[in-house]
């Protein structure tokens, strides 16, 4: 009788563990949040300039080699910019240089891309779209090599027209 006891004590215990862990927000690195869109993993064949914020994407050289890969990329954007109505992300390798952004120096990060999102106008309240769709979307750099969030940035597609400007 004292085994069974003691066995039934061991699942207790390991279950309170488990649920801890799982409270505490611990989990293992392929986990994601099950609300992901689908995802996919990129590199970035020629160089792309982002004049709207100062920063130029370059392809990756041959031999990089991230010490973060892209579906921890991936959870990390998640939680900082969570896109739930993204119709799919995409995750592209690049080396980033920016004069407006957290680093100058030329720096391996994710882009990751929430495709088909509703990127909403924001600034004034006179704004003509303010609070419309402008831009389907929503950038998140995370740092390949510590997995830390750059920032995040979207560009609006305003129509040509358009005479207000964001505030």
């Amino acid at each position: 009788m004292v085994p069974d006891r003691s066995r039934r004590l061991g699942v207790v215990a390991a279950t309170a563990v488990v649920i801890l862990l799982a409270g505490l927000g611990i989990r293992g690195a392929a986990t994601s949040d099950p609300s992901l869109p689908p995802t996919a993993t990129a590199t970035l064949a020629s160089p792309t300039v982002v004049s709207e914020i100062g920063t130029t994407f370059s392809p990756p050289p041959p031999d990089a080699d991230p010490a973060v890969d892209s579906a921890a990329a991936i959870n990390r954007a998640w939680e900082a910019e969570p896109r739930p109505d993204a119709d799919s992300v995409t995750a592209e390798l690049v080396v980033m240089e920016s004069d407006q952004l957290a680093t100058t120096a030329p720096t391996l990060v994710w882009l990751v891309t929430y495709n088909g999102t509703c990127v909403r106008a924001h600034g004034s309240v006179e704004f003509d779209y303010h609070g419309e769709c402008v831009g389907t979307e929503q950038n998140v750099l995370i740092d390949a090599t510590t997995g830390e969030f750059i920032s995040t940035f979207a560009i609006s597609h305003l129509p040509a027209d358009s005479t207000s400007s964001p505030g």
